[in-house]
């Protein structure tokens, strides 16, 4: 029965912990002060419901029976908490991956709680969806990265024409305007995935859910799930490719576009790649002599990348490129001794037979810089 139910069930429950338990909670979360109060607005931030998840959408509640549960749940958990337990102070997580917080606030009543936890829900996200901008798929679930890769575009050095239309058609994704699939293909190390990870830092809207070839099969289910959400998502596939036996591209094929079924305005697929034609082809695929159709198994093969949008191509860097790679990101480090630094890195690139973006970043590692 719905009015059995309470929305904040688990936080009214929370509520009534031994101390001993609220201790080893604190310690658990790196929680400190009030740790019964710090705990439990630590619930409300995490907490994935039916309410928060409404407000994450931006649905309109006030005056529904929704509304009310909420509301009365506050009022609930008012009642078997003190007032210095439950008012919203301003409360520090040491927890870094906690990445948005209800602001420093005094409030007297159960409906300016509910307003200000709605406010969260609807900017930050419900759930895992505010405490992660970058997700892996874990069986039939989503799991948050507790240590992003993040990335800033000042520190991708070059490609600027290919950042700068990366950006543009993401930011006409977040305003809701038409955007296309993104394929990213270059040569290795020429910042075709460091460009997709720092949409993450960049855009608080955006969520990136990396997905493995592998994983293909999980897509639609993946596709309808994100669907019931209110922030945006980029399906990353990173380093994709297929052998010819290989069917899967036909399933992620379908999804990108001419299944019965559309795609989600909420949900974007980039894909990065080392070859154009993403299904492998081979010259015997030109010249069987047991295929009657040949140009038709072709075009199969090629038709995956067509349905990308927008192909962005990541050409190989030069001398010149590569240094000025050390360079930039040298200097960040505040390393003065540019010269010497510039004729080790070119020694590097030498014994490592390449000269990229990669490549700069690893000397930069090896030599202690970075």
């Amino acid at each position: 029965m719905l009015d059995e139910l309470n929305i904040y069930y688990k936080i009214i429950k929370a509520a009534k912990l031994t101390t001993y338990e609220l201790i080893e909670k604190a310690h658990n979360l790196g929680l400190r002060g009030n740790i019964k109060r710090q705990y439990l607005i630590y619930l409300f931030l995490r907490d994935e419901n039916v309410f928060s998840l409404a407000c994450e959408k931006g649905q309109k509640l006030e005056g529904s029976s929704l509304y009310d549960y909420a509301l009365a749940d506050i009022e609930i958990l008012q009642k078997v908490c003190s007032d210095e337990a439950f008012d919203f102070k301003p409360v520090e997580f040491s927890e870094s991956r906690t990445n948005a917080l209800i602001e420093k606030l005094e409030i007297a009543s159960a409906r300016e709680k509910l307003a200000i936890l709605m406010e969260y829900y609807k900017n930050s996200g419900a759930g895992d969806m505010a405490c992660y901008k970058m997700f892996t798929l874990s069986g039939d679930r989503l799991k948050g990265i507790d240590y992003p890769d993040y990335v800033n575009f000042d520190d991708i050095i070059g490609c600027e024409s290919q950042k700068a239309t990366l950006i543009s058609n993401t930011e006409a994704f977040l305003a809701g305007k038409p955007a296309n699939n993104v394929l990213l293909v270059g040569s290795r190390g020429s910042g075709k995935s460091s460009c997709v990870k720092a949409l993450a830092s960049k855009y608080d809207n955006l969520r990136i859910v990396e997905v493995h070839k592998d994983e293909v099969a999980q897509l639609p289910a993946l596709v309808e799930k994100l669907a019931q959400r209110g922030k945006r998502f980029i399906i990353f596939m990173d380093d994709l490719s297929f052998e010819p036996a290989e069917n899967e591209y036909k399933q992620l094929k379908s999804l990108l576009e001419g299944g019965v079924g559309l795609k989600p305005d909420n949900v974007l697929f980039y894909a990065t790649s080392n070859r154009r034609n993403i299904v492998r082809e081979a010259w015997k695929d030109r010249n069987s002599d047991d295929d009657v159709h040949v140009n038709d198994t072709i075009n199969e093969k090629m038709s995956l990348s067509d349905r990308f949008g927008l192909t962005l191509y990541f050409p190989h860097i030069n001398q010149e490129e590569y240094l000025q790679i050390v360079i930039t990101l040298a200097k960040k480090a505040s390393v003065t001794d540019i010269d010497n630094l510039k004729t080790q890195a070119l020694q590097w690139a030498v014994e490592h037979k390449r000269m990229s973006g990669r490549t700069a970043v690893q000397f930069l590692h090896h030599s202690g810089v970075l």
